[in-house]
């Protein structure tokens, strides 16, 4: 009965929701239920269900413990340089790859859209070092098995750089100082992208590669 006299009734409609169920091979698994709502609020008790069922969901993604932001950047902060951090795991055989810990930073990469592919499949790490010194003095640096593989890998990585700062820019190669690279090939995992540099933390987005 209603508030404002006996002639007044609630009405109820049965509505199907979504529901969490379990995770299969790192992906949620939905099942449905048809439940009663108040007349009147069938879309927005549909909406709340869909956002609890996904946030539930959210479990089944494996989330590694690895910093999105680089451990130093290529430029000062005044410059807001947009930068992709790009992480790869080490190839362990039988179609396992290890936590995202190589991390790769691109400056000034063209990446307004979230990437679907990453810009290179794999590559050998190793102590030959690669350092693009683009034109307003940002670096590329990648550390390879040899030159070959560090002028390969610095190719592909170009063509997501924004051209304009790719002209009057230079190549240096050579051995890495200091701590030894293990040669170990390398998968890409992930990559995040930062639009301001450091003056935001928070990545713009975040896409994941098979």
């Amino acid at each position: 009965k209603g508030d404002k006299g006996d002639n007044e009734v609630m009405e109820f409609s049965s509505i199907t929701v979504p529901i969490f169920d379990i995770c299969r091979e790192q992906k949620p698994q939905f099942k449905t239920e048809t439940i009663q709502v108040i007349k009147g609020t069938e879309n927005e008790a549909l909406l709340n269900f869909q956002q609890i069922a996904a946030i539930k969901g959210q479990v089944c993604t494996p989330i590694e413990a690895i910093a999105g932001v680089p451990d130093w950047w290529q430029i000062r902060i005044e410059g807001k340089v947009p930068q992709v951090s790009f992480h790869c795991g080490e190839d362990l055989g039988n179609n396992k790859v290890g936590k995202g810990m190589f991390v790769i930073t691109i400056p000034h990469t063209i990446a307004i859209l979230r990437w679907t592919t990453p810009p290179i499949q794999n590559y050998t790490k190793g102590n030959s070092e690669g350092i693009l010194i683009l034109n307003d003095n940002s670096k590329l640096i990648v550390n390879c098995i040899d030159e070959n593989e560090c002028n390969r890998v610095i190719n592909e990585i170009s063509i997501v750089i924004d051209p304009n700062f790719l002209s009057g820019s230079f190549l240096k190669i050579g051995n890495r100082r200091g701590i030894p690279v293990l040669n170990r090939k390398v998968l890409p995992r992930y990559a995040k992208y930062f639009s301001t540099g450091l003056r935001n933390v928070n990545p713009d987005w975040t896409a994941y590669f098979n």
